[in-house]
């Protein structure tokens, strides 16, 4: 396992990421240490080691939760190092300013940029290593550094064949002033990027050897679980801690908050049985149902205070085009041939990961060190440092694989845990496991929605004007780059399309408190947003008598990425040929991400009981670095994306929130699982991303494939919520 290190957060501008990726050891530059302690013998910066038996060591910056990130980074510097692929080896990194993207300047996985933020910088760190390679090789044989080629992490002096392997100058090399610039490979020239190699981490995975939030094991380790207030938001009334201590092995009873306390034990089982034997009470205050809160969510739709606009455009790096005015809406709706009002609904989902939230923590006087599944690095040791009252710097973190994350393993309240329990124990580690019921009660939920769309439609197919207005829980409240005045992208991006061509478009928001907390989920606004829209372009094709894909690409904007795969779609999942009765097809399209994704689902109903036949979907991700795991990524999204459209949803009684595990909760299972058939479009735009991009397109499809089926439009989800029993 790679680890990283102690650290003060800050921003490294385009010279200092260089010279500490590929010039110098980071703790020469930013005051820490990386996967290595400066000086280490072949280590060129803070991703790459060289080893004397030929081995190559890069330290991949995402967080590995299954996606393939630390397949796909390190793929990215070896390309332009010109390394032999076969011996290299990745490790995962902890936090350190070396490894922030010089794009979004943050360390972390999330909003499906782990290619998209590090793409140009992981080839500068590659394209730099080799330049640095060449010109110690030049040097050692006195000769120019143009007449010497790297090829397979061996540089060869092309007048006289002489040839040395990367790891005798390595040395040599890292004690070379970095280059102010490097000539990038031309893309036709990649051996590497654009193929399917295996992948890295597999074999580990298959040896069961691969390590795990919930695989550390440290010596004289203390076991930890957690309870939290029984009503959703509310506080705990004081907790009696004496008869988790009743139990044997039970350590300590620790408060972690006005909402949560934890039980630190000898073994898990001791944890877990002290836990159980606390008596928790929540404090006096309302006790909220799923109805109440969809009252709320009814009200605000019609709220005259309150509205907030959100762009319907947006040009980087700050022009926002915020769409028409309401009365211009009005007007447009008034006099068009067709007129469309419809509401649609969403509820509360969960992350579900498969591996619970979990992290251990080892405080000594003198430092804390964390072992932690985590998508998130930079923002944790300023975090943890101000509550164990050391210094960032003496905070060191070391990220493991995720079994899972989908957004929730972003948020830090788990990993403040871990550090508060580490406190009342200091020098033991130990373990914190939330249990399944705990994690599925104290989510950070995607919010439950309605959206009202109106739209208006000339005779012509035209779409003269869509307003959209949605009402639920904001994701970003307080955060620093919210616009003030200005709708939660989180919430409102994306609610009318800007893929299609709308004369006349406007998007609102109206947010409403719920006492659940909300946060992001896989696809974001697109999870939500891309139901309400491709249905209400769905619904106006029928309306207007059009085939609804042949209809897309009619107002599609001038995209030709687009076209390629609404038109690749059709023809593989044979759209338009006819279907025996009780059986329907639906489409739905998504550009988010830097990618393109269009999807067909075909559906059979008999009576109420639904069966999902098969799912057909065409990607374009711009430059695949690896083709066979894009696939397998759009694959997992469109079955996360399955799961929440069939059953997916949270609901409260009296407060709480009544879902505990997998069997309240439940998701696709193998049986239950479609034919996926996800093939890629050749493209040569720039990579996009693509572990959300399966998401949206998979609730809209699947319901106007119903309706294609029955005549039945479903405007609400899941769709168990409309007595369908699926099969």
């Amino acid at each position: 396992m790679g680890t990283e290190a102690p650290f003060d957060v800050v921003r490294l501008d385009r010279r200092r990421f260089l010279i500490g990726s590929a010039g110098l050891a980071v703790a020469a530059v930013a005051g820490g240490q990386a996967a290595w302690a400066a000086g280490t013998p072949g280590a060129l910066g803070a991703y790459v080691q060289l080893l004397p038996d030929g081995r190559i060591i890069i330290v991949t910056p995402g967080a590995e939760m299954g996606q393939g990130i630390a397949n796909s980074l390190p793929k990215i510097i070896a390309e332009e190092m010109d390394a032999d692929w076969s011996r290299v080896e990745v490790r995962l990194s902890g936090a350190d300013p070396a490894f922030q993207s010089p794009v979004n300047k943050r360390q972390r996985s999330a909003n499906s940029d782990g290619i998209t933020s590090y793409y140009e910088a992981m080839r500068t760190v590659g394209a730099t290593t080799r330049a640095l390679l060449v010109a110690a090789a030049a040097a050692r044989w006195g000769v120019d550094p143009a007449t010497v080629e790297a090829r397979d992490s061996r540089l060869t002096h092309r007048p006289t064949g002489r040839t040395l392997a990367f790891g005798e100058v390595a040395e040599a090399a890292a004690a070379l002033p970095a280059p102010s610039a490097v000539a990038l490979k031309d893309p036709a020239s990649f051996r590497l990027i654009g193929k399917d190699l295996p992948r890295k981490d597999i074999p580990a995975k298959v040896r069961g050897t691969a390590l795990f939030g919930m695989d550390v094991d440290l010596p004289g380790m203390l076991r930890a679980t957690v309870r939290h207030s029984p009503v959703a938001g509310a506080k705990l009334l004081p907790v009696d801690p004496a008869p988790a201590m009743a139990v044997p092995g039970v350590v300590a009873v620790v408060p972690i908050d006005d909402e949560a306390i934890g039980v630190i034990a000898r073994s898990y089982w001791a944890a877990t049985r002290g836990a159980e034997a606390l008596v928790l009470e929540a404090a006096p205050g309302p006790r909220l149902g799923s109805d109440d809160i969809r009252q709320r969510l009814r009200g605000a739709l019609d709220a005259s205070d309150g509205v907030l606009p959100f762009p319907v455009d947006y040009t980087p790096p700050s022009s926002f085009d915020m769409g028409a005015t309401p009365a211009e809406i009005d007007a447009a709706i008034a006099g068009a041939a067709h007129r469309f009002e419809v509401d649609y609904e969403v509820p509360f989902l969960a992350h579900a990961a498969l591996e619970p939230l979990c992290g251990t923590a080892l405080l000594t006087a003198d430092a804390c060190e964390m072992w932690l599944p985590s998508q998130a690095a930079d923002v944790i040791p300023p975090l943890i440092a101000g509550i164990v009252g050391l210094p960032a710097t003496a905070i060191k973190i070391n990220r493991t694989h995720l079994g899972g994350g989908f957004g929730r393993k972003n948020e830090r309240d788990f990993t403040r845990q871990v550090a508060i329990l580490a406190k009342a124990v200091p020098g033991r580690p130990v373990m914190l496991i939330w249990p399944r019921d705990e994690d599925m009660r104290n989510d950070y939920y995607r919010p439950a929605f309605i959206a009202r769309t109106r739209a208006g439609v000339a005779a012509d197919g035209r779409i003269l004007a869509m307003s959209s207005r949605i009402a639920g829980q904001p994701m970003t409240s307080g955060a620093a780059f919210r616009v003030k005045g200005m709708a939660d992208g989180s919430v409102a991006g994306g609610l009318v399309p800007r893929t299609y061509r709308i004369d006349r478009r406007r998007i609102e928001a109206v947010e409403i408190e719920a006492p659940v907390k909300a946060g992001f989920w896989r696809s974001v606004s697109g999870s939500q947003n891309g139901f309400f829209s491709e249905s209400m372009i769905d619904e106006i094709a029928l309306k207007l008598g059009r085939d609804p894909l042949a209809y897309r690409l009619e107002i599609l904007r001038d995209d030709p990425r687009g076209t390629a795969v609404l038109e690749a779609v059709g023809k593989r999942a044979k759209w338009g040929t006819p279907l025996a009765r009780g059986r329907g097809r639906g489409v739905a399209y998504s550009a988010e991400w830097g990618t393109r994704c269009a999807l067909v689902t075909e559906v059979s109903v008999t009576g109420r009981r639904l069966r999902v036949e098969r799912i057909t979907c065409a990607v374009d991700p711009g430059l695949a670095i690896d083709p066979d795991n894009v696939i397998a990524q759009i694959e997992g999204g469109l079955l996360f994306g399955l799961s929440a459209a069939l059953a997916g949803e949270i609901t409260l009684k009296d407060g709480a929130i009544e879902q505990s595990s997998f069997a309240d909760y439940p998701v696709v299972l193998m049986a239950g699982t479609p034919p996926l058939d996800v093939f890629l479009v050749p493209s040569t735009a720039r990579p996009g991303g693509v572990g959300e991009a399966g998401v949206p397109g998979v609730a809209p499809a699947l319901c106007t494939a119903i309706h294609a089926a029955t005549g039945e439009r479903i405007r609400r989800l899941p769709i168990a919520a409309n007595n369908f029993e699926v099969i």
